[in-house]
């Protein structure tokens, strides 16, 4: 089941790109809730989890429903602030988001994903209870807490994610935190020459672009058709996401506006594991002038062969040639569409060639 945006009319700018410290947490604290699903971390959680008070590793477990799956909307970006993402921010916004707007996250996210009407708690809690009761007792448990006293609910969360950046995540934060902002810094790069649909569709394996390239398919458990006019969007680069890519596409709670939000996996760069031959090789390939000119044309959009000979005012077979050696070094994707192949620079790849070569100098 696909989540489809629909980008038409979506700009450079109605896009942020920025890491968010509190979303960051979160995504941290779903792999703590769900070790079964993340056992290649398991020697990073083992430690983080060694850190933590007994207190408030009950805490986390019992406000697990949070962030376990269908996570607290609350805990992303609630405005479009290319600024504003710090911890600190981040939370105050929690605190001063309408009680009505925080009760409509909270109640989606305790109940695991969004209600049918006849189940909305504003409408009949017995039924949201007993939604609630047949996911889990946990579940029902935040259930009947968070309709007690919604106000002292938000508190509560608020304050477990204060006390857990100050016992261990500001460290963990610290040490991912530059990667983020690189990988942000590359990605508001490739947004300064491709279209908004482009940069989407780069951010999962399995997301693809069609209708004239305006929209943009993500593979998702849910089923949504996302219309971009008019909307904000915001892209968070997250270590401890990996490999989920988390959606949250609501315009609004309780008539408070929202953006949409993107976080989305990456690895850190040191990780890649390139080696300095391929480095090497990558350079070399790009160092020819031809390459480079046909570069131009494929870095902006998608080229066939042939417009690229007529852009170049090469020959056809000159411009296979250059393509195959770009191909053979994995720095061009090539699509098909009935009988025509169209061909796009990698153009994440480019960007992290200094770093590559940096990093492989320095093993």
């Amino acid at each position: 089941m696909p989540i489809v945006f629909d980008v038409a009319e979506v700009r450079a700018d109605d896009v942020v790109i920025a890491p968010s410290e509190l979303a960051e947490l979160m995504a941290l604290l779903h792999v703590l809730a769900e070790p079964d699903h993340h056992r290649d971390r398991r020697r990073e959680t083992d430690r983080i989890v060694a850190a933590i008070p007994a207190n408030l590793l009950r805490q986390l477990r019992v406000h697990a429903p949070l962030w376990a799956r269908f996570r607290l909307r609350a805990f992303l970006p609630l405005q479009a602030a290319g600024g504003g993402l710090s911890f600190d921010s981040s939370l105050d916004a929690v605190r001063a988001l309408p009680l009505t707007a925080f009760f409509e996250m909270a109640a989606e996210t305790v109940a695991g994903g969004r209600l049918p009407d006849h189940q909305q708690p504003s409408r009949d809690e017995a039924a949201f209870l007993e939604h609630c009761r047949s996911k889990s007792d946990e579940r029902e448990s935040l259930a009947r807490r968070l309709l007690r006293d919604p106000a002292a609910f938000r508190d509560q969360v608020v304050d477990i994610a204060a006390r857990c950046h100050d016992r261990f995540f500001a460290e963990v934060w610290a040490g991912i935190e530059p990667a983020l902002q690189q990988r942000a810094d590359l990605q508001r790069e490739q947004l300064a020459l491709e279209p908004v649909g482009e940069l989407l569709a780069s951010l999962a394996p399995d997301a693809h672009l069609f209708g004239q390239r305006e929209h943009v398919v993500f593979d998702k458990l849910q089923s949504a058709v996302v219309p971009g006019a008019g909307r904000e969007f915001v892209l968070i680069p997250s270590v401890w996401s990996d490999p989920h890519l988390l959606i949250k596409y609501d315009a609004a709670y309780a008539s408070v506006p929202m953006p949409v939000i993107v976080q989305y996996p990456v690895r850190r760069p040191v990780a890649s594991g390139l080696s300095l031959r391929t480095v090497q090789e990558r350079l070399a390939v790009l160092s020819d002038e031809s390459r480079q000119e046909l570069c131009r044309h494929l870095v902006n959009e998608w080229c066939t062969t042939s417009e690229l000979a007529r852009r170049t005012g090469m020959t056809a077979p000159q411009v296979s040639r250059h393509l195959r050696r770009l191909k053979d070094v994995d720095l061009l994707v090539s699509t098909r569409n009935g009988k025509l192949v169209a061909h796009r620079l990698r153009s994440e790849r480019i960007y992290q060639l200094g770093y590559e070569f940096l990093s492989t100098l320095t093993r």
